[in-house]
């Protein structure tokens, strides 16, 4: 018998056979969110028929490391630095400017979407390899690719095979990433990931958390080189507690901003694309979830950082990035005692005077934001989102707004 908790891999990997079945139903039915129309079946129906191609292509590789490269199993997860957050919050300027210090190491883009087992990350390693001897023919197309595809998204998350991603798209092979409500809203399962922990059963906890752990050491072992690990996740708030309890020795930083420009940000993001896969949707329907969602992501991660040890997590307002980077990169190494090496040190001045100048051409208004923030707990509520320096998590209590 298959077991979450022994195999989780396997057992999450059949699951996922179950769910997408669920969501070619989805698909076809009217739902809360959607309603079918032809031309808009054909955007999902294009996910779902590149998904069993892409669900073997990765069972082929989980399996090959079973044989080639078992020694994954045996490499530590040493001191992990998660960037938590939410979105919206800066995460993603953070993880840029994080993984540019040589101690780390972090998934790319590629890694997260086809290079999630050691052997298709060798594999295709090796491709680059060549491809680079060869005078990077198939690196000018991908980039030619990019600019076609992703140019929409330059403005809000900038896509590129090659730089930091958050790597909660090594979950797309066993369909429990959150991204997929963009094309499935109506799937209340991927809701309830984004709950994570009061609402998955046991198992869906203990076989996520598993074949999370061990996607992560499947990454050390094939591009670790003795590096620490760096991981930006900005959906991951809720598994907070999750990633403690697997990484005891973990260090987290927490971005965060004003809950209302927050969410208000990613609904306008989201937009767009909820428009392409449907044309029109109900969005109050589907903006009530995600702010019930976004609300969660706020006191979730709260209330468990709150409870951690001196050391161990740090809230960074986006403020703090925004006007002091270098000086609040440098806090932040300090309180959670990481090394800080001269070359990334110096390295430092020239990433603030980016995050100073940079402008997001990104505009979208916050709407009724009192009656968003009423929904969060005290905590979050009262939390200084204003404040230009990194603030301890132990010390929550004292970094209170004033006005």
């Amino acid at each position: 018998m298959i077991r979450p908790d022994t195999n989780p891999t396997l057992w999450l990997m059949r699951r996922a056979l179950r769910r997408y079945a669920t969501l070619v139903a989805t698909s076809l039915r009217p739902g809360a969110i959607v309603r079918p129309r032809p031309r808009h079946l054909l955007t999902r129906g294009a996910l779902l028929l590149a998904f069993p191609p892409f669900w073997l292509y990765h069972t082929v590789g989980l399996a090959l490391d079973e044989v080639l490269f078992r020694g994954y199993r045996r490499t530590p997860v040493t001191s992990p630095v998660f960037i938590l957050g939410v979105p919206r919050s800066g995460t993603t300027a953070l993880h840029a400017a994080l993984a540019e210090d040589g101690q780390f190491t972090t998934f790319r883009a590629w890694e997260c979407v086809f290079g999630v087992s050691v052997t298709w990350c060798r594999f295709w390693a090796a491709v680059g390899r060549l491809d680079r001897g060869l005078g990077a023919p198939l690196v000018r197309l991908r980039r030619l690719a990019e600019r076609r595809l992703f140019a929409g998204l330059d403005d809000t998350h900038p896509v590129r095979a090659d730089a930091p991603e958050e790597d909660y798209l090594v979950l797309l092979p066993v369909l429990w990433c959150f991204v997929l409500v963009v094309p499935f809203p109506d799937a209340g399962w991927l809701w309830r990931f984004a709950a994570f922990g009061e609402a998955l059963d046991r198992d869906e906890r203990a076989a996520l958390g598993g074949f999370y752990r061990d996607c992560l050491r499947r990454h050390l072992h094939a591009r670790g080189d003795g590096r620490r690990l760096l991981s930006k996740n900005a959906a991951f708030a809720p598994l907070t507690d999750t990633l403690l309890t697997l990484f005891p020795d973990a260090r987290i930083i927490a971005c965060v901003r004003e809950p209302a420009r927050a969410l208000s940000s990613q609904l306008s993001c989201l937009e767009p694309s909820l428009r392409v896969c449907h044309g029109d949707y109900d969005s109050g329907a589907f903006n009530a979830r995600l702010a019930a969602r976004f609300a969660g992501y706020y006191d979730h991660l709260f209330a468990a950082l709150g409870r951690t040890a001196p050391g161990t997590a740090v809230f960074l307002p986006l403020p703090a990035q925004r006007t002091r980077m270098a000086a609040s990169v440098r806090r932040v190494y300090a309180l959670l005692s990481l090394p800080l090496s001269p070359a990334f040190e110096a390295r430092l001045d020239a990433l603030d005077g980016r995050a100073r100048t940079h402008r997001s051409r990104h505009r979208h208004d916050a709407g009724d934001g009192d009656a968003f923030t009423a929904t969060l707990s005290p905590t979050a509520r009262q939390f200084d989102y204003t404040a230009t320096v990194p603030i301890p998590a132990h010390e929550l209590a004292d970094h209170r707004r004033t006005a």
